[in-house]
């Protein structure tokens, strides 16, 4: 029994040799783990085969980034006339990535080779690769206006547009009174979705009240940009429905002459009965 055990154990692994020996072995030379890929260049693979039919005939380059839309693998690139000899060092070809995914700086690469009856011969990946095509666009505050009021208390929320595909995150600074520190001083993530950046901050009273400061900067992981600072005034009243200062004003002059009409009206009532005696 156990030279029976013996000989299917050697038999096994003589089997999964031939099949090890059999495949092809791949690598991405371009582009490296760990390193930057412009928005237009040239992949490189290279593959083995000792078995002239199982020779690769397509090569298919996917990537994939969890920062991006692109969390799955997206096919970027193919080579459907490949002709590898028993070594091959094989191009796809020079391609632009601009518009096809978008920057980010945890890629994964992986290059796929099948033969001609559409099996796969052949894979490699490399990580951590940084994809630069663009600059990010300028972000642009949507809402609230610039230089607009906020007169209700409750959560604000900050939009600002940006170009989506050439954005993966963003970051917002928020200061009452230009502040650069301390309490009057936000800073922090926002939230990036689509072409909108945003972040809220909660006016509660008459604490927050004063003119507030607010700015988005974009980032692809590997370039910034930086909205201009805009402007937007807390002015809210307490006791009187959200209403601005200068409303709330009006309002208490108005009560404060309310007494004083009064008075004069009784007064004149009173002179005309005495004369009427």
């Amino acid at each position: 029994m156990e030279h029976k055990s013996s000989f299917s154990l050697m038999a096994f692994l003589i089997v999964i040799s031939l099949i090890t020996f059999a495949s092809a072995a791949t690598t991405i030379n371009n582009p490296a783990a760990s390193s930057t890929f412009g928005c237009t260049g040239v992949i490189n693979v290279t593959s083995t085969d000792v078995d002239d039919y199982e020779n690769p005939i397509n090569v298919t380059i996917y990537a994939k980034s969890t920062l991006t839309a692109n969390t799955t693998y997206k096919q970027i690139a193919v080579n459907n006339s490949v002709n590898f000899t028993v070594t091959g060092n094989m191009s796809v070809g020079s391609f632009n990535l601009y518009g096809i995914i978008e920057d980010a700086n945890d890629y994964i690469f992986n290059a796929t080779l099948t033969n001609r009856s559409g099996a796969i011969t052949g894979a490699d990946t490399n990580t951590v690769i940084v994809v630069d095509c663009t600059v990010p666009q300028t972000p642009t505050i949507s809402s609230p206006a610039e230089s607009s009021s906020i007169t209700s208390s409750g959560v604000q929320t900050f939009n600002y547009d940006v170009v989506g595909r050439k954005v993966t995150t963003c970051t917002y600074k928020l200061s009452r009174g230009g502040a650069t520190t301390g309490d009057d001083y936000i800073s922090g993530s926002g939230t990036h979705s689509g072409a909108t950046c945003t972040f809220t901050k909660d006016y509660a009273n008459t604490n927050d009240n004063g003119l507030w400061y607010h700015s988005v900067t974009a980032s692809d992981e590997t370039n910034t940009s930086t909205s201009s600072t805009s402007t937007v005034s807390v002015e809210l009243v307490p006791g009187n429905g959200g209403l601005t200062s200068k409303q709330s004003k009006l309002l208490t002059n108005g009560s404060d002459y309310t007494g004083w009409i009064i008075l004069i009206v009784l007064a004149i009532i009173l002179v005309i009965i005495f004369r009427k005696k």
